[in-house]
């Protein structure tokens, strides 16, 4: 939680240059501390998370929506640990689209995951995709 947290929190900004008055994606942050805290169910997380994800629909250019959908998807980790390599994802597209160094924030989030994320992101890696219609 506190990984795809950080990965959000740092490309935030190119949301904020852009729609400096709209501020779903920072509550949605805000909203995965409270509830790290204990002091916000998970519901209102989720609730947050979908406004976050509103906003980056509403966003004209592609480092905002990206930031945005960040913001989304760290705050989705509360419902689902699934969501946090979109975090990061979607962080480094924001990044890039900003200007910034995608390679950097890769390195910045590779060093920053600790042997947890880094064992669950592997074992997301080694799962097989079942596509729709398939049988085991």
């Amino acid at each position: 939680m506190a990984w795809a947290l950080a990965c959000a929190e740092r490309s935030l900004y190119a949301f904020e240059r852009d729609t400096d008055s709209d501020p779903r994606p920072r509550l949605a942050l805000a909203a995965v501390c409270a509830w790290m805290a204990g002091d916000v169910p998970a519901e209102e997380v989720g609730a947050v998370s979908l406004a976050a994800h509103a906003a980056a629909r509403e966003s004209s250019g592609d480092a905002a929506r990206m930031a945005a959908r960040s913001a989304a998807q760290a705050a989705g980790v509360v419902h689902s640990v699934r969501h946090a390599p979109h975090a990061a994802s979607y962080a480094r597209r924001a990044i890039a689209a900003a200007g910034g160094d995608a390679d950097a924030e890769l390195a910045w989030q590779r060093a920053n995951a600790d042997d947890v994320v880094k064992a669950f992101l592997l074992a997301q890696i080694q799962q097989p995709t079942v596509v729709s219609g398939d049988t085991e």
